[in-house]
């Protein structure tokens, strides 16, 4: 009868020890499966920010780009005295679109740019929409053509920076 009941409570003392194993290994796989869950999902998260970015910075560095260009043709034009309505009016579309652009891009440039990025592009902006005084139109252009290529430069730099 005692060695019965030995058995009995090695049998139990079995069973215990294998519903704790099999306990501890559950819990030590839900744990490993929380936090590589939790990791593949911040790496998403970064990617899709980083993505998004990326975005933002090239729709308004070409954007910025074409109205750089747009600029300089202009500005040729001007130079060399040349009256083209048709070029004019294709020139003046590009700006439009681009100032659209970088328009559109201003509210997510705010959450996505660097405080620094987003800053530089409020002000190119703001000086983009003044415009010079000057009654000298090749001097309102080169006006435009320094704030361009300023603004681009330090956007540039910034995004290099940002979205490494």
């Amino acid at each position: 009868m005692t060695g019965n009941l030995m058995s009995q409570d090695f049998t139990w003392a079995t069973v215990v020890f294998e519903i704790a194993k099999l306990s501890i290994q559950a819990a030590v796989l839900v744990s490993v499966a929380r936090l590589t869950v939790y990791w593949a999902l911040n790496r998403y998260k970064r990617e899709k920010n980083w993505e998004g970015q990326l975005k933002v910075y090239s729709d308004v560095i070409a954007s910025l780009t074409a109205l750089e260009e747009a600029n300089n043709r202009r500005w040729e034009m001007e130079e060399r005295h040349i009256d083209d309505p048709a070029k004019d009016a294709d020139l003046f579309q590009v700006e439009q679109t681009a100032r659209k652009t970088i328009d559109h891009s201003l509210p997510v440039a705010r959450l996505l740019f660097s405080e620094k990025s987003f800053s530089i592009l409020k002000k190119l902006k703001k000086k983009l929409d003044a415009d010079s005084d000057s009654p000298n139109f090749v001097e309102i252009l080169e006006d435009r053509s320094k704030i361009l290529e300023e603004g681009i430069r330090e956007i540039v730099k910034d995004a290099r920076s940002s979205l490494k």
